[in-house]
This record gives structure tokens, sequence and C-alpha cells, in this order.
């Protein structure tokens, strides 16, 4: 995901709004503790549904990481 595509998901609604984080299809979230933009990132594959598919370290991509 962009994030331009998270903006446009969560346009409009309220600031206040709780951030957390689940895993897919889990009925229960984790309040989000920090994020962080990390600038040196790799992404491995974009195209695999692998939940560690972007290495934080040894690249020149941007990325935002939520962190719980």
């Amino acid at each position: 995901m962009k994030l331009a595509d998270f903006l446009k998901k969560i346009e409009g609604l309220d600031p206040n709004t709780v951030l957390c984080v689940a895993e897919v299809d889990e009925a229960f979230g984790s309040e989000v503790a920090d994020v962080e933009v990390v600038s040196n990132a790799r992404q491995r594959s974009p195209d695999a549904a692998d939940q560690e598919n972007v290495e934080l370290a040894n690249g020149s991509e941007t990325v935002i990481v939520v962190r719980w």
C-alpha cells in the first residue's frame, strides 16, 4: 500500500480516531506504539503476499513503519 492509498481511505475521518495494527482477518488490533520514517529501506518483492517483504535497510526507498 502506498501513502496516497492510505490517505484516501482515511479522508474525512475525525483526527482523534484511534489508529491500531491488526493482522489480516483478525478481530482484534493493537494500539500503535510508534510511527517511524525509514529512508534506506528496500522492498524485496512488491507482488509478494509475504508479511516481511520490506527490508528496513540496504536500500534507497522511503517507507513508513508502524510499530506496535
